[in-house]
């Protein structure tokens, strides 16, 4: 092996023991990103689900003026509240930031199956180089 091979194969050797070396703070951190988007994406949901409920409950209670219900079955009901989410810009932000928050989480879940399946190679790669 050349000279020039060798150092390529020192400083490649050296820089997974430095990605290595730092695998512990980043699964860390990744941890900690991940716990807070689902915190933030559970109490976002609650959020929404009571804007859901007043809407519903509006919809219930509504009287024509001959004194019947005007949403008088389920088919109905539903498209009203339907109707009535679409139009209501805090749910629709809302909605915007449950899918943002949804992405996040799904790309932190990617990093840590990366930095588990990394981490178990190196330690088959280092039984590997122990045996040998």
């Amino acid at each position: 092996m050349t000279a020039n091979k060798t150092e390529e194969k020192n400083q490649l050797i050296a820089e997974i023991i430095a990605n290595l070396r730092d695998l512990p703070t980043k699964i860390l951190k990744n941890s900690t990103d991940l716990y807070v988007q689902k915190k933030q994406y559970s109490e976002l949901i609650i959020i929404m689900q009571s804007i859901v409920a007043s809407h519903t409950k509006s919809i219930n209670d509504d009287i024509s003026p001959e004194g019947k219900i005007v949403y008088s079955n389920d088919t109905k009901r539903q498209t009203e509240l339907r109707i009535r989410l679409n139009e209501d810009k805090t749910y629709q932000n809302y909605m915007v930031s449950q899918k943002n928050i949804k992405n996040e989480v799904d790309d932190l879940v990617i990093k840590a199956e990366f930095y588990n399946n990394t981490l178990k190679s190196a330690v088959a790669l280092s039984r590997l180089i122990g045996d040998a």
